[in-house]
């Protein structure tokens, strides 16, 4: 657990540790998210408590001792949700800036390609209204633009679509004319994805999101999973601004075209 709250502190919140009791509550958020069981959070606490007296952390400094962080957690264990399994929660709506940026980063030839595929895969789950299981489900030899600069897809592998189910296979649609401020966010991110999909030597995989190389340049043969995606989506939406003022300087160290 230890190394988990570590990982989530310097992706997201870009610190080696939590600092101040909002980072908990950003821990325990996306925890809800994933979604975990009721004892998660409290084992959460648990851990902090325990490393900070393991490195013998100064009494006023310990997080496991503010009093909004313990009346968080009895407000989280204490939620009717729990009754049906899990707390509910909805995913929150992406402002129309957020989504224009969010195309902005897919077109910028300076960007990494990683962060430009991410980006794309973010639209795309927009445009379709799917869940992260539905991107999952798309079968990427079937996966393509037309000519009429359409993308093409099927899932096949969902909570609503696949073997045994009344459904096997279901299609779905996106107009190049969906688009709020760059118009070839659709193509230029099709094109990001077919680049990287042959340098890795991953055209034929039976999903759509692989893992990223450590360096952003490419992929590697191992598929996102949902506690995977919500981390990388938090990191792209916390670096959104630095990878929007990248693209202000000139001719791009990674371009594809």
């Amino acid at each position: 657990m230890g190394g988990r709250i570590h990982q989530f502190a310097e992706v997201q919140l870009g610190k080696a540790w939590f600092e101040c009791p909002e980072d908990f509550y950003d821990w325990v958020q996306a925890l809800l998210e994933e979604p975990c069981g009721k004892h998660v959070p409290r084992a959460s606490f648990n851990t902090l408590k325990f490393l900070e007296h393991a490195v013998e952390t100064p009494d006023d400094l310990q997080l496991s001792r503010d009093a909004g962080i313990l009346n968080f957690l009895k407000e989280v264990e204490q939620a009717g949700g729990w009754k049906a399994g899990r707390v509910r929660r909805k995913a929150q709506p992406y402002l129309l800036e957020m989504v224009a940026a969010m195309e902005g980063v897919v077109v910028a030839q300076d960007t990494r390609p990683y962060h430009r595929f991410y980006a794309w895969i973010k639209l795309i789950k927009l445009c379709c209204a799917m869940r992260f299981d539905d991107v999952q489900g798309v079968d990427h030899e079937n996966f393509n633009l037309r000519r009429d600069g359409v993308l093409y897809g099927e899932l096949w592998r969902t909570k609503t679509s696949g073997m045994g189910k009344k459904v096997e296979r279901l299609n779905f649609f996106i107009s190049p004319g969906a688009w709020v401020l760059h118009a070839n966010w659709l193509h230029r991110g099709f094109t990001v994805n077919t680049v990287l999909s042959r340098s890795s030597a991953m055209e034929d995989r039976d999903y759509l999101v692989p893992k990223p190389q450590p360096n952003l340049m490419g992929f590697r043969k191992s598929m996102v999973k949902y506690p995977d995606a919500l981390i990388m989506g938090r990191a792209l939406l916390r670096e959104l601004p630095l990878l929007l003022e990248a693209q202000e300087g000139g001719e791009g160290r990674w371009q594809i075209d």
